[in-house]
């Protein structure tokens, strides 16, 4: 009786799958369309068979003998789907604008242009060292009015720190400056000509009063040795930014303890050797074009001496990162360049 069953079973698949394909629903292929490619041909939603039986194409194997069908792959490859490019035209939309809406626009486009005049007539003394010096923009400040005379040092002070002293109280302070005896009496007047021309990015006149202020009033100054160092290496005025770093670091216990020792001590020493090295460089390139066998002589000496300052201030660089965790491998490049290995580690 089973095996009787079974037979029937078979021949009732048989004929149902040769005589009712047409009336069965199959599904469209796997990947949603009516057709795809299978083995590089392309089949229809009803064309696999095997053994004249109907099968639907996203069937893999037989449903009762389990037997592989041609999709029993299940990484078969079908078309792609078309690319379909959308054009949308837009109208530019119009709008009308008010009076108070153009004098709103012009006045923005007027004030971005000061603004941009401002960026490129101005120049500030980094904390770090840029390739070049770098300008900023300035808020728009306010003239405080003050009075043309040089008296009372504490209000100008307040005045100076604006960069709003005028040109008589400017005079009156050079001329104050000389008359005064006492050398802290001098330091006080000089700092409120310094502030002032630095907050009017008067540059020349910063220079001159900075100058002056080391060289005769207070050259212990850390920080303003400092700040001349860097004014003077953006300059390309080496020499100079050699000669204010090193008396910086000669005073460098003046520094505030913490971060900001090490990363000011630190910036020392590459301002120093970095200015070395770029003399040396610089005396190598005149070398090469020098035909007098004279100047060829004095030229050699000077490719000598800022070679030897570039590796012992590299050294003295390397030693300090080393000694504070920061990071040495810019002052070992330099090192490295200036003398041998050896000497460096």
């Amino acid at each position: 009786m089973k095996a009787g069953f079974f037979w029937l079973m078979i021949i009732g698949t048989a004929w149902a799958g040769s005589d009712y394909a047409k009336f069965l629903e199959t599904p469209p292929c796997s990947d949603g369309w009516a057709e795809c490619v299978v083995d590089g041909s392309v089949v229809g939603i009803g064309d696999q068979q095997k053994k004249g039986i109907q099968y639907n194409n996203n069937a893999r194997v037989d449903f009762w003998t389990f037997k592989p069908l041609a999709q029993v792959s299940p990484f078969p490859v079908y078309e792609d789907f078309p690319e379909l490019e959308v054009k949308i035209e837009t109208k530019p939309e119009t709008k009308t604008q008010t009076r108070s809406e153009t004098r709103t626009q012009t006045e923005t486009r007027q004030e971005t242009k000061t603004e941009t005049q401002i960026e490129t007539k101005t120049e500030i003394i980094p904390e770090t060292i840029p390739e070049t010096v770098t300008e900023t923009k300035t808020e728009t400040q306010t003239e405080v009015p003050v009075e043309t005379g040089c008296s009372d040092l504490e209000e100008l002070e307040d005045v100076a720190m604006l960069g709003s002293l005028s040109s008589k109280q400017v005079n009156c302070l050079e001329d104050k400056i000389k008359s005064t005896s006492k050398q802290t009496g001098k330091q006080k007047i000089s700092v409120v000509l310094i502030n002032n021309a630095q907050a009017s990015k008067n540059w020349k006149k910063w220079e001159r009063y900075t100058k002056r202020h080391l060289d005769k009033y207070d050259r212990s100054d850390a920080n303003m040795c400092l700040g001349f160092a860097i004014y003077m290496y953006n300059k390309r005025r080496f020499s100079n930014a050699i000669i204010w770093s090193v008396r910086a670091l000669e005073n460098k216990q003046k520094f505030s303890s913490g971060n900001d020792y090490t990363k000011k001590v630190y910036q020392l020493h590459q301002l120093k050797t970095m200015s070395a090295n770029s003399l040396w460089t610089s005396s190598e390139k005149k070398l090469v074009t020098l035909q007098d066998d004279t100047k060829r002589e004095k030229e050699e000496e000077k490719v000598e001496k800022y070679k030897a300052k570039t590796k012992n201030f590299a050294r003295e660089w390397l030693d300090f990162a080393r000694a504070n965790g920061q990071s040495d491998s810019r002052p070992m490049q330099l090192c490295v360049s200036a003398a041998d290995k050896d000497f460096c580690q």
